[in-house]
C-alpha cells in the first residue's frame, strides 16, 4: 500500500509567521487582512498592474510597477495607490503565478469596515472566513475561480450564490447608507434558514471550510518534504432482574439532594432518592465496561444491606440520572457493541456498525411507582453527545453536540515548480523512495512521515519566501508536484443532520432549519449544540433549538438557558489577540426558543461564572496569559433588550498580575470571585445596582478556592488548595470566610486534610457535595495517597458549627485505590441522623451521635 505523507510547518527564527497568498495568472479580485504599505511586493516580474475603488471619492485608483504603464494610469486621470488598507479590496492582473507574502506585524487591530453609500470594493479587515450574510441587506458579488458569486437577500439573479468570504477575497458591496460593519460582532450574530436545502449547504460549506488545510492567507513558515499521495471510505434493556426483594416502605426525612446551583433547576448526578427509594450508578467490577443502576431504600441501608437490593440495566453505558414525580432518567453513552447477539449472524456486526457509525446516546424513562416492577416507558437514541442537562417544571432539557460529517476528495492541479523540486530534493532528482523516518507527525494520526530537509537546504529568514510557491505541494506515483483544489471538492459521503430513534420505531431529525441558528462566522468547528425539551410526564420530545457553532459553557436559570462559546476573539493574529465570548439566550419554559446574543471580553471558567437575577444576567470571564503576566478579570451584567444582551455594566481589575478567576458564587445582589496565581484575592461584590457593579472588600490568604458554596447570608464555605506563600499547591483544604462585614471579609476558620496529594472531586464537580441547610452538616468523598500512590477513599464528614469547621472521622471505604462512583448522603430516620457512603455499588453508613469528632 502507498504511503501518505503529511507536510507540515515549523518555526526556524522567526516567532510569527509571514502570511502568504497564492496569486494565479490572469485578472484576480482579492484583499489582505494586512495593510500594504510597500507596494513593491507587488514586483515587476509578477505583476502588471492593481486597481482599487476608492468609495470615499467615488473614483478609481491605480498602480503599476511597469513606468510605462503606471505613465498611461496617471495620464488618463486616475488617482495612484501608494497604499492598500487591511480592509481594501483590489484587482490584480499577474503576469504568471507567483506568492504574495506580507509580514504579519501589519495586521489590523480593528475588526470594522465602514461602508460608504453606493458601491464599495473592500475585504475582510481580519483573518476569518465569514458568510455573506454579515453583509444582510445589502448586495455583495464576489469574483473567484473565474466566475462571479453573488448574494442578496432581497432579490434573484442568474450566479452561483457566494457561501463565504475569506481574508483573502475581495468583494463588491453596494450599501444604501454609510455604515460600519464589525466583523467581529456581527459575524457572531444568529439567523435561521428558509429551507432544509439552504440550512444542508450551510452545514456543509462550514464544515469543508473548517477542515480546509489553506482557506485564503496562510502563515508561512519553514517547509518539509512534500506528501506522497495516497492512491488506495432497538437493544433491550431488562429492569430489575434479581428476584423480587421485599422493599421497605419507610421513608427518610431532612434528606440531602443533588447539590445545584439554581433552586428549581435540578441538574443530573450519579445518585437519586425521593426520600424512599435510592438509584445509584455503580460497576460490577474494574474491568466492567458498562455501568449499571442500583436500586435499594433508605430503611434497607439501616437493616444492614450494603449493596443493591435490584439492578437496572439501560441499552447505554449509563452516567447520569434524574428522578421526576414517578419517573427515573437514564442518559447513557451508546457503544454498538452492547447490541452484538452472542451468536451474531454473517454480516450482523458490519451491519450494526454501519448502521451505528455516528456516535449517539440514550435517554431512557423509567415508571419507578413499584420498585417491584420497574418499567421501561420510553426510549431516545439521538445522534451526538450529551453535553449537559437540566430539569425544570418536570421538562428534561437536554443539550447536546453533534459533529456532522463529510467524506470528500479533492481534484489535483498539477503545477510546474522547479524551485520546489531544488529545495525538496536538492540536486534535482527526485529520489524513488525517500527514507522514512517511524513515528510522530504534526497533527497526523501516526504512522510514516517524511525524514526533515537536509540542513544546508534549510529555509532560513532571508530566503524563505523564494519557495513560498511550495507550500501545500504533494507528489503523485510519477513524482509530480501537484496541489489540491479546495475550491472543487468531490462530496463522497455525509451526515450533516442529527437524528433521533424514538423507541426504535420511529426516525425523524432532531433539528428543522427554522430552529437552527448559525452565526456568519464559518472558520470554527462546525458542531451543532441543540437544546431539546422533553415532556417527563408522556414521554414527547416537545421542542428543539439549536446553535451551528461550538460551545464551551451552558448555564440555566429557571426561565432561560444560556450557552457561551469563546470561538470569538476581537482580533485574529497572535500578536493583536483579545479573547471574546458569544454568549446566546434561550427561554424555557412554553416556548423554547432563541432570544437574544451578547458579547463580553475574555472566557467564563465554568456554569457557575454566570448567573441571572431579576432579568440582569452576571458573568465573571478572565482573559490573557498567566506567563504573560497580562491577565484580566472582569464581571459583566448584560439585560436582553431587543434580541441583543446588551451591557449595563462592567467591573475590572479584579486579581494581580497574571492571576485568573479560580472560582466564582452569586447570591442575589452579592458576587464572591476567587483569583489566584501564589495567593488567593477573595473579593466581596456588590452588585445591588447592575450599571454600577463594583467591588466592596477583598481578602488575600494562601491558596485558592475552586468551589464556593453558601451556608448563610453571612458565611461562605470554599473548597480548593492550600499553598504556599510562593504559589505552590498543597492540600485539600476547606476555608470558612464571614462576610457579615461585606466591605472586610474575614477566614474564621480553614481545615486541611492530610496529604498533599489528596484528591476529590468537589473540586472541580460540585454535585459532590452532600449538603443539609437544616444543621449545615455536610459530606464529600475524596482519595488519600501514600507517595503518589491512591490506597485508600474516604467519606469525610463536616458540620459548620458556632462559626468553626467541625471535623468528624470519615467513613474508610473498601475500594484499593481511585474510587469511582462515589457520593454521600445525609438523612434522619427514627429520630437518629445518619451519614451513607455510596462507593461504586458498596454502601456504608454510620450513624451520626457514633461518630467521633477530629476537630
Amino acid at each position: 500500500m502507498k504511503r501518505l505523507w503529511f507536510l507540515f510547518l515549523f518555526s526556524v527564527s522567526l516567532l510569527y509567521a509571514d502570511t502568504a497568498l497564492l496569486i494565479h495568472k490572469g485578472w484576480q479580485l482579492i484583499g489582505s487582512s494586512s495593510k500594504i504599505t510597500d507596494m513593491s511586493v507587488f514586483a515587476p516580474a509578477h505583476v502588471e498592474q492593481v486597481w482599487h475603488y476608492d468609495a470615499v471619492t467615488q473614483k478609481w485608483k491605480g498602480y503599476s510597477p511597469d513606468t510605462a504603464v503606471a505613465k498611461k494610469i496617471s495620464d488618463k486621470g486616475y488617482g495612484t495607490i501608494t497604499a492598500l488598507e487591511s480592509w481594501h479590496g483590489f484587482w490584480i492582473k499577474s503576469k504568471d503565478e507567483w506568492v504574495l507574502t506580507l509580514p504579519t506585524e501589519n495586521g489590523s487591530s480593528d475588526e470594522n469596515i465602514t461602508l460608504q453609500k453606493g458601491w464599495n470594493l473592500i475585504s475582510l479587515p481580519v483573518d476569518t472566513v465569514v458568510s455573506p450574510h454579515i453583509f444582510d441587506g445589502k448586495t455583495v458579488w464576489k469574483y473567484a475561480n473565474n466566475q462571479w458569486e453573488f448574494f442578496d437577500n432581497s432579490a434573484n439573479e442568474n450566479f452561483p450564490t457566494i457561501s463565504h468570504i475569506t481574508n483573502s477575497d475581495g468583494i463588491w458591496v453596494k450599501s444604501n447608507k454609510i455604515q460600519t460593519i464589525s466583523t467581529a460582532t456581527d459575524a457572531a450574530k444568529l439567523h435561521n434558514f428558509t429551507s432544509q436545502k439552504e440550512m444542508e449547504a450551510y452545514i456543509r460549506d462550514m464544515l469543508l471550510t473548517d477542515r480546509r488545510v489553506v482557506c485564503g492567507y496562510f502563515p508561512l513558515t519553514a517547509l518539509r518534504s512534500p506528501a506522497v499521495a495516497d492512491t488506495g471510505a432497538m437493544g433491550s434493556a431488562d429492569a430489575a432482574k434479581n428476584a423480587t426483594p421485599a422493599f421497605s416502605q419507610e421513608a427518610a426525612q431532612e434528606s440531602s439532594q443533588t447539590n445545584v446551583q439554581e433552586a428549581g433547576v435540578d441538574e443530573a448526578d450519579i445518585i437519586k432518592h425521593n426520600d424512599h427509594a435510592i438509584f445509584f450508578l455503580y460497576r460490577d467490577n474494574s474491568t466492567s465496561q458498562r455501568a449499571k443502576i442500583g436500586v435499594t431504600t433508605f430503611a434497607e441501608i439501616l437493616n444492614g444491606k450494603t449493596k443493591p437490593l435490584t439492578t437496572i440495566t439501560p441499552h447505554g453505558n449509563p452516567d447520569e440520572l434524574y428522578l421526576s414525580g414517578e419517573k427515573l432518567i437514564v442518559i447513557s453513552p451508546y457503544n454498538f457493541t452492547w447490541d452484538i447477539p452472542e451468536n451474531p449472524a454473517p454480516g450482523e456486526i458490519d451491519q450494526l456498525k454501519r448502521e451505528n457509525e455516528i456516535p449517539s446516546f440514550i435517554v431512557e424513562i423509567y415508571n419507578i411507582k413499584d420498585l417491584n416492577a420497574i418499567q421501561k416507558l420510553h426510549e431516545f437514541k439521538i445522534d451526538g453527545y450529551v453535553q449537559t442537562s437540566r430539569v425544570v417544571d418536570s421538562k428534561l432539557y437536554l443539550v447536546s453536540q453533534f459533529n456532522p460529517t463529510i467524506r470528500r476528495d479533492y481534484p489535483r492541479i498539477y503545477v510546474d515548480a522547479p524551485e520546489c523540486q531544488t529545495y525538496f530534493y536538492g540536486d534535482g532528482t527526485v529520489p524513488s523512495e525517500p527514507d522514512v523516518v517511524e513515528g510522530g507527525g504534526s497533527g497526523g494520526s501516526g504512522g510514516s512521515v517524511p525524514p526533515p530537509v537536509k540542513d544546508e537546504r534549510a529555509i532560513v529568514a532571508n530566503d524563505y519566501k523564494k519557495y513560498a510557491r511550495c507550500y501545500g505541494l504533494m507528489v503523485d506515483e510519477k513524482k509530480k508536484f501537484y496541489r489540491l483544489d479546495y475550491d472543487h471538492p468531490n462530496i463522497i459521503s455525509e451526515n450533516l443532520i442529527p437524528k433521533v430513534h424514538i423507541d426504535n420505531t420511529t426516525e425523524k431529525a432532531l433539528i428543522t432549519p427554522e430552529t437552527l441558528y448559525a452565526s456568519d462566522k464559518k472558520d470554527q468547528e462546525a458542531v451543532i449544540t441543540t437544546v431539546t425539551k422533553i415532556a417527563i410526564a408522556n414521554g414527547t420530545i416537545e421542542e428543539s433549538a439549536s446553535v451551528l457553532g461550538y460551545s464551551n459553557t451552558v448555564y440555566a436559570s429557571p426561565k432561560a438557558l444560556y450557552i457561551v462559546s469563546d470561538k470569538y476573539p476581537i482580533f485574529y493574529s497572535f500578536e493583536h489577540f483579545k479573547s471574546r465570548s458569544a454568549i446566546y439566550r434561550f427561554t424555557l419554559g412554553d416556548n423554547l426558543a432563541y432570544n437574544a446574543a451578547g458579547f463580553v471580553n475574555g472566557t467564563p471558567l465554568n456554569q457557575f461564572s454566570l448567573s441571572e437575577y431579576n432579568n440582569t444576567l452576571r458573568i465573571a470571564t478572565s482573559e490573557g496569559f498567566s506567563w504573560q503576566n497580562n491577565t484580566v478579570n472582569s464581571l459583566y451584567t448584560l439585560k436582553a433588550i431587543q434580541n441583543n444582551l446588551v451591557i449595563q455594566g462592567v467591573l475590572s481589575g479584579l486579581g494581580k498580575e497574571g492571576e485568573t478567576i479560580r472560582s466564582v458564587r452569586f447570591m442575589g445582589e452579592r458576587g464572591y470571585i476567587v483569583t489566584f496565581r501564589q495567593t488567593d484575592p477573595f473579593y466581596t461584590l456588590d452588585l445591588s445596582d447592575p450599571a454600577h457593579p463594583k467591588k466592596a472588600g477583598e481578602l488575600h490568604i494562601d491558596g485558592f478556592s475552586s468551589y464556593l458554596h453558601p451556608i448563610s447570608r453571612d458565611l461562605i464555605l470554599g473548597f480548593g488548595r492550600d499553598a504556599t506563600p510562593q504559589g505552590q499547591a498543597l492540600g485539600l483544604k476547606l476555608e470558612l470566610f464571614d462576610v457579615s462585614d461585606f466591605a472586610h471579609p474575614v477566614s474564621i476558620d480553614s481545615y486541611t486534610l492530610p496529604g498533599n496529594y489528596t484528591r476529590s472531586e468537589i473540586e472541580y464537580n460540585h454535585k459532590a457535595l452532600a449538603y443539609r441547610d437544616s444543621d449545615k452538616l455536610f459530606a464529600f468523598a475524596y482519595n488519600m495517597n501514600e507517595g503518589y500512590r491512591y490506597t485508600s477513599d474516604y467519606l469525610g464528614i463536616f458540620q459548620i458549627a458556632q462559626n468553626a469547621i467541625k471535623v468528624y472521622n470519615p467513613i474508610q471505604g473498601d475500594q484499593n485505590g481511585y474510587s469511582i462512583f462515589q457520593r454521600g448522603l445525609i438523612f434522619d430516620m427514627n429520630g437518629e441522623t445518619y451519614i451513607a457512603y455510596f462507593s461504586n455499588g458498596t454502601i456504608k453508613y454510620r450513624k451520626l451521635q457514633d461518630t467521633g469528632v477530629l476537630q
